[in-house]
């Protein structure tokens, strides 16, 4: 059974980070609501960020976990590493222990739309 790379910090982080992101972006429009206009425009601008960042490696990477639903490990561990930490890739723990792995939503629209 392989361990996950990363624990559940790194989720709350980017769920802190987008709420906070929404609540600037509100307070910017002068308004103390978070509306779905504002929820898309903080969700286009983290696909923006994770477009710019992922490289070429990156997306093979995210793409070959995706059909193995594991780490692959081996040459792309660092990568994976990465994407573990910067919550592109992330770990899930199923009732009866196992470990799977699925991209971030945002990741896998980035990987689905040229």
């Amino acid at each position: 059974m392989q361990q996950p790379r990363l624990g559940i910090g790194g989720v709350i982080r980017e769920a802190v980070r987008f709420i906070r992101d929404a609540a600037v972006s509100a307070q910017i429009n002068g308004t103390f609501n978070i509306d779905s206009k504002i929820v898309n425009q903080v969700i286009d601008a983290q696909r923006r960020e994770m477009r710019a960042r992922l490289s070429a490696q990156h997306k093979e990477a995210l793409v070959a976990v995706l059909k193995e639903g594991a780490l692959v490990g081996g040459a792309s561990e660092a990568i994976e590493d990465e994407l573990l930490h910067a919550v592109y890739l992330l770990s899930y723990q199923g009732q009866g222990g196992e470990f799977w792995f699925d991209a971030h939503p945002n990741a896998l629209f980035v990987l689905t739309v040229k």
